[in-house]
């Protein structure tokens, strides 16, 4: 399998695979995943890079023009202050039962900005995205529905 894979050069393919992981474990840095607060009924969490201080006035202000476009009257959600190399902002709601509704923006050069097909969310937002898929499932894609439980289930 290997061979075929690799074009009949096994030793060139691990030769690869050795450094790409290598590479991998060089760039990939864990950041802190922080609960922020709840907002409206929204899970709000912060991610910062080592060195970073966290601009929340910044993301609450993106936040509070956007809230409309983004959550209904009693929302179930979640959102990601980001600062990385930029501020990302992650939102996300549920709908459909079962399916999540992101929207992100970022801040570049002083001016938000929305385009999916140049910015979304990064690796560690997923880890975000996945601790809250394990929380929907708990609280509210289950025999006894609880928004509450949900709201206040922050996996940090």
């Amino acid at each position: 399998m290997i061979q075929q894979v690799a074009g009949g050069d096994a030793t060139r393919w691990r030769s690869c695979r050795t450094s790409a992981l290598t590479l991998y474990r060089l760039m990939f840095k864990p950041r802190e995943i922080e609960k922020y607060g709840l907002i409206k009924g929204v899970k709000i969490y912060s991610i910062v890079k080592d060195g970073k201080e966290l601009e929340a006035e910044v993301f609450m202000d993106r936040l509070e023009e956007i809230w409309d476009k983004v959550y209904e009257e009693d929302p179930i959600g979640f959102g990601i202050f980001h600062e990385g190399n930029i501020k990302y902002l992650v939102l996300v709601r549920w709908g459909n039962d079962n399916e999540i509704f992101p929207y992100v923006s970022i801040l570049k050069d002083g001016e938000w900005i929305e385009d999916m097909s140049s910015y979304s969310f990064c690796l560690w937002d997923l880890e975000v995205f996945w601790n809250e898929r394990n929380s929907y499932i708990k609280h509210i894609y289950s025999d006894s529905p609880d928004i509450e439980n949900y709201r206040n289930d922050f996996v940090v």
